[in-house]
């Protein structure tokens, strides 16, 4: 946590009344940097491993977001990309299908 962090998470102990919640999501609302780093597809299709019609797919399912800049020109946000591949999360498909990556 940074020295602007812990000054706002002082002042913030000062209101008694505050919930636990809000005083949390206060501090990681101040916590995240002020700048997006965006990459393009090319970088997530290599940090994920899968291949375009997977990414659609994730994108799809909404468990990533694109950032539409122009119709051509489409970024990923590269935390959120991180976020989702330190998630575990999987598409679901079934073990012996053509799609889990054991066939």
């Amino acid at each position: 946590m940074n020295e602007e962090c812990i000054a706002i998470k002082a002042f913030i102990n000062a209101f008694p009344n505050l919930s636990q919640e809000r005083k949390h999501a206060i501090l990681a609302a101040v916590d995240r940097p002020l700048r997006r780093t965006l990459i393009k597809r090319k970088e997530v299709l290599a940090m994920l491993e899968v291949s375009a019609p997977t990414l659609r797919t994730i994108i799809s399912r909404g468990l990533i977001h694109p950032i539409i800049l122009t119709p051509r020109k489409i970024r990923f946000d590269r935390d959120e990309v991180f976020s989702y591949l330190n998630s575990g999360m999987t598409l679901g498909y079934k073990e012996g299908s053509k799609h889990d990556g054991l066939g």
